[in-house]
């Protein structure tokens, strides 16, 4: 059983370092690496940011050991390493997995040591794994972080454009990603001949909502050209959360021909033209992957905006709620303004607050405590048509006030018998804590009365109140026996 939780333990460490990045470059004695390229097989660029927690001279010399599996090569690598932007006093001293250089300049404690080893010095292992660098300074090791070299890429460089009258999508393969095209079959002879075709790639298309809407259920071959080629069938479409509105239509498309590089995708109506209805607004985007590039990557976004539009902006002074669980322990303002298209004009906001009736909003709006619901809505005119904005609802929870304690029982008395009674004055009141002696209550609720006996001529008792919105009020005393 040791043995297991051992291994758990040992496990559990080692994932919390994994994937950490940058999280370490901030705190003394720690490494971060940055590779400029992780996978398999490659010759990145090493970025290593060291905090160190000792004072450095110029002339001190530094050792970064490499795991086993990465090869560092050996020769005509001068200039190719840099500290803190500088180079190195000498050549440095490399073996097939440790670089030992000297220090080029003095540096104080807590202050960052940057070293920058450029491409085509260290290689990546031909395999994935996960890996990390010691730093040997002053017979100390410091460990980095483990960072990992991959197998997997992905696109890069993935961009959408949205013409007057298309669709074009632009990316790159990676180093996975090259692309066959389909083989044609010829079957059968005389007019009895058909042509089969037996996909080698397929690319994924992804349209976010507003995109979805452009086109129906159906995509023919004839809408879509892949690097100025056709492909040789339909793509094949289908729905995510559909007569949503959230809907997002993939199309999968059989790739026509081979490609190394660069695509570039174009949609184009065939019959009438693809494009946004002028009446819808949002974000246009697109996720993109292949069959050699499974991860998707997603675009650029493209705000869209209909002449049409009428969109009430909500903006609250502070930003996000000051105390805990969403309250506002300073009393926000609350300010709408309207993102609307080029045809609306005479545009009205009107507003209600916790259900009264609609009134039209002349300015900032400062909300008292309490919890409230703002709701909210705009209005305008595109020509002589009244364009109207869907009611929207803000909640907002107000409480700027500290718990009040009353204590309402006399603390002199000449009985042992005695009631400690007090109340707690508070809409959102959490816990209560009263200790009495040496007892501690917790009372559920606001009016508290605690029986107890006095045995001594003076008995302390303390009281803490915390509300919800964070604010604590505590009372200390003591109550007097005759």
């Amino acid at each position: 059983m040791k043995k297991i939780l051992a291994v758990l333990l040992i496990m559990s460490i080692f994932s919390f370092f994994v994937g950490t990045g940058n999280s370490f470059a901030g705190l003394v004695g720690n490494i971060a690496v940055e590779v400029s390229d992780n996978y398999i097989g490659r010759s990145p660029q090493y970025k290593i940011t060291f905090i160190t927690p000792i004072s450095l001279k110029k002339g001190d010399n530094l050792k970064l050991t490499f795991d086993e599996q990465v090869y560092l090569r050996t020769e005509n690598i001068q200039g190719k390493i840099t500290v803190n932007g500088k180079e190195l006093l000498d050549n440095p001293k490399v073996s097939n997995d440790s670089v030992e250089i000297v220090l080029p300049f003095d540096l104080n404690s807590g202050e960052t040591l940057q070293i920058i080893i450029a491409q085509d010095v260290v290689n990546n292992p031909s395999l994935p794994c996960y890996l990390r660098i010691i730093l040997t300074l002053d017979g100390v090791d410091y460990n980095s972080n483990y960072y990992k070299i991959t197998d997997v890429t992905t696109i890069k460089d993935l961009n959408l454009n949205i013409l007057e009258d298309s669709y074009k999508i632009n990316f790159s393969v990676g180093y996975n990603g090259t692309l066959e095209g389909y083989k044609a079959t010829i079957v059968g002879t005389g007019s009895n001949t058909n042509v089969t075709v037996t996909p080698k790639d397929y690319l994924f298309i992804r349209f976010s909502p507003l995109l979805s809407q452009s086109f129906s259920s159906f995509l023919s071959k004839y809408e879509i050209t892949i690097n100025g080629t056709q492909p040789p069938s339909n793509p094949v479409l289908t729905t995510l959360f559909d007569d949503t509105p959230n809907e997002q239509k993939t199309i999968k498309v059989i790739v026509p021909k081979d490609i190394y590089g660069e695509l570039e995708i174009v949609i184009k109506g065939f019959i009438q033209t693809i494009s946004i209805p002028k009446n819808l607004s949002g974000d246009a985007f697109v996720r993109v992957w292949t069959s050699k590039e499974t991860t998707s990557v997603e675009s650029n976004h493209i705000e869209v905006k209909s002449q049409n539009l009428i969109n009430t902006l909500i903006n609250v002074t502070p930003e996000i709620p000051d105390g805990k669980n969403e309250f506002y322990i300073t009393k926000p303002t609350v300010e709408l303004s309207i993102d609307k298209g080029e045809s609306i004009e005479k545009v009205e906001t009107f507003i209600s607050i916790d259900g009264k009736d609609f009134q039209t909003y002349t300015g900032p709006i400062t909300f008292d405590d309490g919890i409230h619901t703002l709701s909210y809505h705009s209005t305008g005119y595109s020509g002589k048509n009244l364009i109207k904005e869907d009611i929207k609802e803000f909640a907002i929870k107000v409480d700027t006030a500290l718990p009040v304690i009353n204590i309402n029982s006399p603390l002199v008395t000449d009985n042992r018998i005695y009631t400690l009674k007090l109340d707690v004055s508070d809409d959102n009141i959490e816990e209560i804590l009263v200790k009495l002696g040496s007892i501690t209550f917790y009372p559920y609720k606001n009016n508290i009365e605690i029986p107890t006996i006095l045995f001594d001529k003076e008995t302390t008792f303390e009281i803490r109140a915390v509300d919800f919105a964070g604010h604590v009020s505590e009372y200390n005393n003591v109550i007097k026996l005759n």
